[in-house]
């Protein structure tokens, strides 16, 4: 009884503040994680794992989390599902925080907190998100190395160089396009950027093959850094898709990628395909009008004029014609003259393959005539033939031909065919090209590349029937114009300025470049928008200056 007594006195004494008494000892909560897996996307960093939350070393609780950090706009979302030890579910809950970035990256907290959530809800997140009210504390469940080598592998992806070419998807190696009205082009950047893809564009450069060039490479440029946007796909690759009208022929393409911070990628391999002439189409059976072997010539007539010493290409659709084609021109009004006599082998001996196109140089040494038609024939089969409409063949005159008949409207040239003068001949002795006969041409920069203010970069050109010389206008994208030579131009022979960027340039893009003559009546069509910035970022590759 004494006891009891005695132990009523301590507590009054301890309530009365005489006798401190022992404090309860506070809770050790740890955690760990498992099973955890990441994704890096150019929008989205996407996380999962599994929490087991202990009390004094005893499990208590698990979460399975699933949180993901978006770019556009900065949130930082997070699904979680709480349960006791034994399996009961605990509490489940959508939460999303505004950051200032990636928390689970780097040491952020939540700059809002927008968990609204109560009740079981609340209860399905760690208790050191419920006890600080701060959502980005659940990334402080993951180990700090676990967290260093993430953010090491992040960065490294994202500032890394695009050692990689894109990879050319359509048209296929050795494919044959069927449609030359719409030939598909299709690339993508088999490396994933977290910079977003609408920061990257494609160039294409084309190639047709010739037989007939004179080079060594019979591979002549069709498409020169042909450009086309960048896009991305739904599985976040940076894809490219882009349809171009092409003639009948044999083509190769390669491709690369830059974005607007000076990065440019590698560029691809060579891709060699073949477009084929588009056969005609019934509009009431959908069949193909050429049921039997048969061959027609396409585009010639009495308004298509061609010229000696000048290449000329010539298209056809054939049926059910086997092997090589033998290519005619043949001279007469009837097909027995066409047959028997005046016709000059335009092919090459032993015929060519049936592509359904052809271009070579007209000799000089044909004779010029009103009356002239192609005819090609199957070598394996000549029955099957196909002849063109009429068309002329001409002598291309030069400009001392024309001053020379410029007082007789008629000029009989050898082989009897009358070359009519016009009644206002262009030339005049002393007299220049008119304006509609003279051009200037842009060929560098083409636009889309990046420019960095205080570097040289060239301004490229070509021209017809200029003298003297030109000047380069720099244009922003408010429509105010620079003049980059000065007010004495550049002569339009050197066909090159070396314009060095001034600090007087304002950083931007959409900036445009052209020439004109001095005079303004001749101008060059405008390049593509330029981005000039101030200075290139650290460890930059080569910028796409030409």
């Amino acid at each position: 009884m004494k006891s009891y007594r005695l132990l009523f006195v301590v507590l009054l004494l301890s309530i009365a503040g005489f006798v401190n008494p022992v404090p309860c000892k506070a809770l050790d909560i740890t955690y760990s994680s498992e099973n955890f897996s990441h994704e890096f996307t150019p929008d989205v960093n996407r996380y999962k794992w599994k929490i087991t939350e202990y009390w004094d070393n005893e499990v208590q609780f698990y979460y399975e989390v699933t949180a993901s950090y978006s770019k556009r706009p900065r949130k930082f979302r997070v699904e979680s599902v709480g349960s006791y030890k034994d399996g009961t579910i605990r509490g489940s809950g959508k939460f999303e925080s505004d950051v200032s970035d990636d928390p689970v990256l780097y040491e952020t907290g939540c700059i809002y907190r927008t968990i609204s959530n109560s009740g079981i809800e609340y209860n399905s997140l760690p208790e050191m998100c419920r006890k600080n009210h701060d959502l980005c504390a659940i990334a402080k469940t993951l180990p700090a190395s676990l967290r260093a080598s993430l953010r090491q592998e992040y960065e490294a992806v994202n500032n890394g160089n695009p050692t990689d070419a894109p990879l050319p998807v359509s048209p296929q190696e050795n494919s044959v396009q069927n449609d030359p009205d719409r030939v598909k082009f299709e690339v993508f950047l088999p490396f994933l950027y977290l910079k977003p893809c609408s920061m990257w564009s494609f160039r294409l450069e084309l190639n047709r093959w010739d037989p007939e060039s004179t080079r060594k490479n019979k591979w002549v440029s069709w498409h020169a850094g042909k450009p086309f946007g960048g896009f991305e796909g739904d599985n976040s690759e940076c894809r490219s898709i882009t349809y171009l009208k092409l003639k009948p022929g044999k083509y190769r393409f390669t491709c690369m990628a830059h974005n607007g911070e000076g990065w440019q990628t590698p560029w691809s391999r060579w891709v060699e395909f073949s477009v084929k002439q588009k056969m005609a189409i019934s509009s009431e059976s959908g069949q193909h009008i050429l049921k039997t072997p048969r061959i027609v010539v396409h585009r010639l007539s009495q308004k298509t004029p061609w010229y000696l010493g000048e290449n000329h290409s010539v298209s056809w659709t054939s049926n059910k014609v086997p092997g090589k084609v033998r290519i005619f021109l043949v001279r007469g009004k009837t097909v027995a003259a066409l047959l028997n006599a005046n016709r000059y082998e335009w092919s090459t001996p032993g015929g060519v393959d049936n592509t359904g196109y052809w271009r070579r140089n007209l000799p000089e040494s044909i004779r010029p005539d009103e009356h002239y038609r192609v005819l090609i024939e199957s070598v394996d089969d000549p029955k099957i033939r196909g002849f063109s409409e009429y068309f002329p063949i001409r002598m291309k005159l030069s400009p001392t031909a024309v001053e020379g008949v410029m007082k007789k409207r008629i000029n009989k040239v050898p082989g009897g065919t009358n070359i009519h003068v016009p009644k206002k001949p262009g030339l005049k002795p002393g007299h220049k090209l008119p304006a509609q006969m003279r051009f200037l041409k842009l060929k560098a920069p083409l636009g889309m590349e990046t420019y960095y203010i205080g570097k040289t970069y060239q301004i490229k050109w070509q021209s017809s029937g200029i003298e003297g010389r030109i000047r380069v206008i720099l244009v922003d994208k408010n429509g105010k114009k620079r003049t980059l030579n000065g007010m004495i131009g550049t002569k339009v022979s050197d066909k090159h300025f070396s314009w060095t960027i001034g600090s007087n340039i304002k950083p931007g893009s959409m900036y445009t470049i052209y020439l004109k003559t001095m005079d303004g009546k001749v101008k060059s069509k405008k390049s593509g928008g330029l981005n000039i910035k101030k200075k290139p970022p650290p460890n930059i590759l080569k910028t796409l200056s030409p």
